[in-house]
């Protein structure tokens, strides 16, 4: 008498775990992280070629699906494509917002991020502007760090002096 109980659990809880695997399978959307509109500004007097600031933020984590907005408030017009001003072959290879005029936006939708770590964006219109979207999750100079990142110490306490040493791909000369 207590056999038939068991059994009955165990084929209504093969029945459910088939009937997720197959949801799973069959409407993935469902399942998928939910896209979200993230935003980057413009900053005023960016245009400046000896500028500081340019872009914030000047490094924004996105996943597949996201949107990225560009802001411009600046008082000049800018244009926002992927790529970087050494290799003008590969301007819009990923994206491209195209002109945004001042107190305009313009967004864009990060599709491909597979087999990429980083994606790098510029304004044709003053190149000296660069940013960076890079996908969430990944360490953004590890791919192309020649020689290991070692530090001095295995901990830190508040005031320390930490001493950093290693080579970093050119790519990340400017970066933080």
């Amino acid at each position: 008498m207590l056999l038939l109980p068991s059994i009955f659990h165990g084929i209504l809880g093969m029945i459910t775990i088939s009937v997720i695997a197959f949801s799973l399978m069959v409407f993935p959307s469902v399942f998928a992280e939910e896209s979200k509109t993230l935003s980057i500004s413009i900053l005023e007097g960016s245009s400046i070629e000896d500028a500081t600031n340019m872009f914030y933020p000047n490094e924004l984590p996105v996943n597949a699906g996201d949107y990225v907005k560009w802001i411009n408030d600046d008082t000049v017009t800018h244009s926002i494509t992927s790529g970087l001003a050494e290799y003008p072959d590969y301007y819009g290879h990923f994206f491209e917002a195209g002109t945004i005029a001042p107190g305009e936006s313009k967004t864009v939708q990060i599709n491909k991020t597979d087999n990429f770590e980083a994606f790098y964006y510029i304004c044709e219109l003053h190149p000296w502007m660069t940013g960076k979207i890079f996908v969430a999750g990944t360490v953004t100079s590890a791919a192309e760090t020649l020689n290991a990142i070692q530090l001095d110490e295995e901990s830190y306490q508040t005031n320390d002096v930490i001493k950093i040493s290693g080579q970093v791909h050119q790519d990340f000369w400017g970066t933080d």
